[in-house]
């Protein structure tokens, strides 16, 4: 259903916006485009340090289960750390595994597979799919979802200044100002 893949997604994009610092990118069914209101989150984390990962979230208050999983880099096992988040617009909680990866394997993460998709992706490549083509939040958000998106999308921008954004106005579905 295209309303909970959105909802997972904005749900996804709230914690890369939180995790910044630890290059995260969505993968998954959700990334994919085939996740429903069962699906977990998976977000590949890539950072120099594995354990400052775990002190983010440890200060974030956080409870997290840790485990591992093969397909490291040369080898490595990775590091799995799994916690549930509320999903207000699904009145769902949704399990998000972070995967907590070398820096050194970001440089493959983004090579597309035979029919010429990737397998993940980071934050700015995520904010374009869940805005209508002329840069309005997608008409079946919540008005608060909608709200949500614009701050999102306006935050994204300000800390992103190697890609400049002409000031725009965001439109709400009736075609009115949310803000500018």
């Amino acid at each position: 259903h295209p309303a909970e893949l959105r909802a997972l997604r904005r749900l996804a994009l709230h914690w890369m916006r939180r995790l910044a610092e630890f290059r995260p990118h969505l993968g998954g069914a959700a990334w994919r485009g085939t996740a429903t209101r069962l699906s977990s989150l998976y977000l590949d984390l890539y950072c120099d340090d594995p354990k400052a990962m775990e002190i983010s979230l440890i200060n974030l208050g956080i409870a997290y289960d840790s485990s591992s999983l093969p397909g490291g880099h040369r080898g490595e096992p990775v590091n799995l750390l799994s916690f549930a988040d509320d999903c207000v617009e699904l009145g769902e909680r949704i399990t998000l595994h972070l995967s907590v990866r070398d820096l050194d394997d970001l440089r493959g993460a983004l090579k597309p597979d035979a029919q010429g998709r990737t397998w993940r992706g980071d934050a700015s490549a995520l904010l374009p799919q869940l805005l209508d083509g002329d840069g309005r939040v997608k008409a079946t958000a919540t008005p608060v979802a909608r709200l949500t998106l614009v701050l999102q999308r306006q935050a994204f921008d300000a800390s992103n200044p190697a890609q400049p954004q002409p000031l725009r106005t965001m439109k709400d579905t009736a075609g009115g100002d949310i803000l500018e």
